[in-house]
């Protein structure tokens, strides 16, 4: 299996990172602490189709936190509430830390 991680800066860039992974990938891991101008809406909307299955490309969305490596800077509630929402529009998996207790409900994903 390959995963693709998708870490651009601009939204731009993710619509074109995330339509080139869909010719490799098995599923992609959308980084949204990277971008500056994160748009879950236009990013979902967007969601490349898998040549091999002709089914949505299965995504894993990310959004960690500067205490553990990652680029979100902002208060724990709104990364959260970024990654709620990336799994209310359709995001396969949500990769949560460990020391997130209690764990919050991310629906399906």
């Amino acid at each position: 299996m390959i995963c693709v991680p998708v870490t651009a800066a601009t939204m731009r860039e993710a619509l074109a990172d995330f339509r080139e992974a869909a010719a490799v990938a098995d599923l992609v891991e959308l980084r949204l602490d990277f971008l500056r101008d994160l748009d879950l809406r236009a990013l979902f909307a967007a969601r490349p189709v898998s040549p091999a299955t002709g089914r949505p490309l299965p995504v894993i969305a990310t959004c960690r936190p500067v205490w553990e490596g990652g680029r979100h800077e902002g208060p724990e509630e709104a990364r959260l509430a970024i990654l709620r929402e990336a799994a209310a529009l359709g995001a396969d998996s949500v990769d949560v830390e460990a020391k997130v207790a209690p764990l919050p409900d991310f629906g399906r994903a």
